[in-house]
């Protein structure tokens, strides 16, 4: 028996975008001002993906919101660590509006193994670190689950701007979701990886944990462009400078 699927054809896949559309335009005509529609629609990436956001609600159908991105996740585990992930072992976050970039993240990898690879990869001038142990370093910091896990995030080369400004004493007690070492240096490793480029330019970002003795670790590209790990006073603040929001 020939179990193989049948897919929909192009023009009937137009169709459907065609009832779709007018659906669209029934429900929203004479709803926007001519300027806040034409700030929506600077925003293309964002309306392609809630728009799949919304078919998959409208017709009760699973679309895998996170496909694009689990391929780019593949081949950095391949390339980086030589691991295969599985992604029917992890459960994948709800895509939240904002929260638009997935991660992966492998407990057995420890924050001094994904900063030893990233030097591998870049060079080992292209980043510096305060502690001889990153691992060792930490006393203190938000709980994560101890198997292989997922999350998302805003991206964005810089720090969340609905956090800047805010010193660790500000936000570890909000009830927020922050990133941790191991999950900022995999998504800034990633982020280089792919795009050759790198965060942090102008501000740091802070991560919800406290090394032995009471200083908050941080994240940061330096003046000679070096990826570097630090700390500073848990209640410092700066303009430019915050944590990454994270959603499970």
């Amino acid at each position: 028996m020939n179990d193989a699927k049948i897919f929909a054809t192009g023009g009937q896949n137009a169709r459907l975008g065609l009832i779709i559309t007018g659906g669209v335009i029934n429900a929203i005509d004479g709803y926007f001002t001519v300027e806040e529609m034409q700030e929506i629609l600077q925003n293309e990436t964002f309306i392609r993906e809630s728009t799949k956001e919304i078919v998959s609600k409208l017709l009760g159908i699973q679309l895998d919101l996170w496909a694009d991105q689990k391929k780019k996740i593949e081949r950095f585990y391949k390339s980086i660590f030589n691991h295969t992930i599985d992604w029917s072992k992890v459960k994948l976050p709800v895509k939240v509006t904002g929260f638009d970039s997935l991660e992966y993240v492998l407990p057995r990898l420890t924050e001094n193994d994904i900063f030893n690879a990233y030097a591998k990869k870049f060079g080992k001038d292209a980043v510096w670190k305060y502690y001889d142990n990153i691992h060792k370093a930490i006393r203190e910091q938000q709980s994560r689950p101890n198997e292989n896990y997922t999350f998302s995030h805003c991206g964005g080369i810089e720090p969340d701007v609905e956090h800047l400004n805010k010193s660790y004493d500000d936000f570890y007690q909000d009830g927020n979701y922050y990133m941790v070492p191991k999950e900022g240096l995999l998504s800034a490793f990633r982020y280089r990886f792919e795009t050759g480029n790198m965060w942090d330019i102008k501000g740091v970002t802070r991560f919800h944990t406290l090394d032995s003795v009471g200083y908050a670790l941080y994240m940061y590209r330096d003046v000679d462009g070096q990826f570097g790990v630090s700390n500073g006073n848990r209640g410092l603040r700066h303009s430019g400078s915050g944590p990454r929001q994270i959603s499970f």
